[in-house]
C-alpha cells in the first residue's frame, strides 16, 4: 500500500476566533471520522499536507498521519474525504479525513485516463467525454492512480460505456450503462444529412399533393 506521513495536533479549541488563527498561521483544521470511532478533531500544517499529496494518486492518498495531544501520540492511517477551499484565495480551509481499514473496502471517485487517438477523429468525428472520473469501492492497497479508457478503436458513431472499462480489482458504483466517450458525426455531416431528409421529405409531401390532384 502506497502511503504518505503527515504530522498533526489535536484540536481542543473550536472557537471561531481561534481557527481563524489556526488558518491564518498556516495550520489547516481538520476532522478524522469512520470506522466507528470517535471524530478527532486535529490540525495539520498547510504546506506539509500540500507536499504529502504530490503523489500520483493526489487526493486519493493514503495518509499516515502521527497525532500528537498533550499527553501522548497516536497514529491514524487516513485519506481525504473532502476539502474546503477560500474560494479568492485558493487556499484549502478545512479537510475531512476518513479512516483506512486496509481489510474494508473505501468509496473515492478516481479520474479516467483517455488513451490513444480514436480513429473516428481522424475522419472528422468529435470527440466527446461525458465523465472525467469514475465512483468505485476498492480495497485500499488496489486504490489505481487512474483507469484506462482505450479510445484506439472508437470509429464515429460509436461509444464506450462504464460497463466497457477494466474493473478487476474495484466495485464500480457508477451505473455501467452511463456513456464515457463517444464520438460524434462531424456537425457539417449531420447538417446536410439533416438538410436531404428534409429535401427529401418534400419532395415526398410534393408528388403527394401533385396525386391527390
Amino acid at each position: 500500500m502506497n502511503k504518505q506521513t503527515l504530522t498533526a495536533k489535536s484540536r481542543v479549541e473550536l472557537k471561531k476566533n481561534k481557527v481563524k488563527k489556526l488558518k491564518s498561521d498556516g495550520f489547516i483544521p481538520c476532522v478524522i471520522y469512520g470506522d466507528k470511532k470517535e471524530n478527532s478533531i486535529i490540525y495539520v500544517n498547510a504546506n506539509e499536507y500540500e507536499k504529502a499529496l504530490r503523489t500520483d494518486y493526489l487526493k486519493n492518498t493514503i495518509l499516515d498521519i502521527t497525532i500528537e495531544d498533550e499527553k501522548k501520540s497516536f497514529n491514524e492511517l487516513v485519506i481525504t474525504y473532502s476539502l474546503q477551499k477560500d474560494v479568492i484565495k485558493r487556499r484549502i480551509t478545512h479537510v475531512d479525513f476518513m479512516r483506512v481499514n486496509p481489510k474494508t473496502k473505501i468509496t473515492l471517485s478516481v479520474p479516467l485516463d483517455f488513451q490513444g487517438v480514436a480513429p473516428g477523429t481522424k475522419r472528422g468525428g468529435v470527440q466527446v467525454k461525458k465523465m472525467g472520473y469514475l465512483k468505485i469501492s476498492v480495497l485500499p492497497e488496489n486504490i489505481p492512480v487512474s483507469i484506462p479508457v482505450d479510445l484506439s478503436q472508437l470509429q464515429i458513431g460509436e461509444f464506450i460505456t462504464v460497463g466497457d472499462l477494466d474493473k478487476t480489482r474495484f466495485d464500480v458504483l457508477t451505473p455501467e450503462s452511463n456513456s464515457v466517450v463517444r464520438i460524434e458525426a462531424p456537425r457539417k455531416a449531420v447538417e446536410v444529412d439533416e438538410d436531404a431528409a428534409a429535401s427529401a421529405q418534400a419532395a415526398v409531401t410534393a408528388d403527394q399533393q401533385s396525386s391527390d390532384s
